[in-house]
């Protein structure tokens, strides 16, 4: 009974690409009586229909380069379970370029490297004037996945960011 009385189909009324509208079909209910249940449900609601968003922190997003072809890192999510493992990764074969093999890093790795490069390992970022603060010491990170190395280039005028933050 509720799917009836709350598929628009039911009230006679179909979907295009402007909202609702009268179909050539008679309802099996009026659209007064679909427009009182959508009311009601929409009271009872406690929040929004939909998935909810989850907000991720990325904070090297767009500073970190791949070290083979040069190319601004992506991010990349995997979830197993309600556990969300980040990571960012090489798009190279975006542009119809070969792709660079197995340029993915943990993004938990590499941004604990650029914290603890910068001296902020034992604080962290902690709300978010400090992670525009900390992105704005950085002009970028470069990752080589064969040596696992990180090189990171602050900009000019920088001489430490745990220094700017403090």
């Amino acid at each position: 009974m509720q799917y009836t009385l709350t598929n628009y189909v039911y009230a006679g009324l179909v979907l295009d690409g402007y909202g609702f509208r009268k179909g050539c079909h008679e309802g099996l209910i009026t659209k007064e009586i679909y427009d009182q249940v959508q009311a009601l449900l929409a009271e009872r609601r406690s929040r929004k229909p939909g998935r909810a968003k989850a907000t991720i922190p990325w904070p090297l997003l767009g500073l970190v380069y791949c070290g083979s072809c040069g190319r601004p890192l992506s991010t990349h999510t995997i979830r197993r379970g309600s556990v969300v493992y980040r990571y960012y990764r090489c798009r190279s074969a975006a542009g119809g370029r070969e792709p660079c093999k197995g340029v993915l890093v943990r993004a938990h790795e590499i941004e604990s490297a650029v914290l603890q490069a910068a001296g902020l390992e034992q604080c962290g970022l902690t709300s978010k004037e400090e992670e525009a603060a900390f992105q704005s010491a950085i002009r970028r990170v470069v990752f080589e996945a064969d040596t696992g190395r990180i090189q990171i280039e602050f900009r000019p005028g920088v001489n430490s960011p745990a220094a700017s933050l403090a």
